[in-house]
């Protein structure tokens, strides 16, 4: 599994998300997406598999976008939450 800088870019932009959003939900400091996206640092493999899961988890969202949301509040459901409602 990899994954280029380049490509990161291209996915997180044409997703509209900042890098500071990407961060987030890939659960990593912006400086790691910065830094990685600049081709500065040779990644953990551990810091791709979560870039890719979530730009993967965007894209899902963003072609079905009312698929794991609460109707009621509109909040995204996260993975914890799923778990504890089963």
């Amino acid at each position: 599994m990899t994954l280029a800088p380049e490509a990161c870019r291209r996915r997180r932009e044409a997703l509209g998300l900042s890098i500071y959003q990407l961060s987030r939900l890939a659960g990593l400091e912006e400086r790691t997406v910065v830094r990685f996206e600049s081709a500065l640092v040779r990644p953990r493999p551990v810091t791709i598999v979560a870039l890719r899961k979530a730009l993967s988890r965007a894209e899902r969202e963003r072609a079905a976008p009312d698929l794991g949301r609460d109707p009621a509040t509109c909040d995204t459901f996260g993975e914890s939450d799923l778990r504890n409602r089963r």
